[in-house]
């Protein structure tokens, strides 16, 4: 009976120091005041915002100590009715007609030409027109 009751004892020691143990790792080292003295390395996952839904940054340590920080959406930045960010179509937008005016620069024997159109919505583009080359011009005199 004598030799349970030490095994017992014995077991309760060893599972009261391994707790302490476990707890003491789990919170870094503690000094004698009982503070712990860990010095946290986190390191950082990010998963983005979009432009409807919140990110959040997940701060961990090696520890086990973790934090979170959130990332607020994006929103949309709508240009000439679609999303810079995303592509989505603006709800608000409203049907365009471009109305062009047309530049012409002509050509010259070495220099491509140019015609630009601009609508008044700011949308732009332009087409080249080949230079026109040298013509040799032979005097029949």
């Amino acid at each position: 009976m004598k030799n349970k009751i030490i095994k017992i004892l014995t077991l309760a020691a060893v599972l009261v120091l391994s707790l302490c143990f476990i707890l003491a790792c789990d919170k870094g080292n503690i000094n004698n005041n009982g503070d712990s003295v860990h010095e946290h390395d986190y390191k950082e996952k990010v998963y983005y915002a979009t432009c409807e839904s919140a990110g959040v940054t997940v701060y961990t340590c090696a520890c086990g100590d973790t934090y979170t920080q959130e990332i607020q959406p994006l929103g949309h930045n709508y240009i000439h009715g679609y999303c810079s960010n995303c592509g989505a179509k603006d709800p608000n937008a409203q049907t365009h007609t471009h109305n062009y005016t047309v530049e012409v620069i002509d050509p010259t024997c070495t220099e491509d030409g140019l015609i630009i159109y601009t609508c008044t919505c700011g949308e732009s583009y332009s087409v080249v027109i080949p230079a026109l080359n040298h013509t040799v011009v032979t005097d029949s005199g």
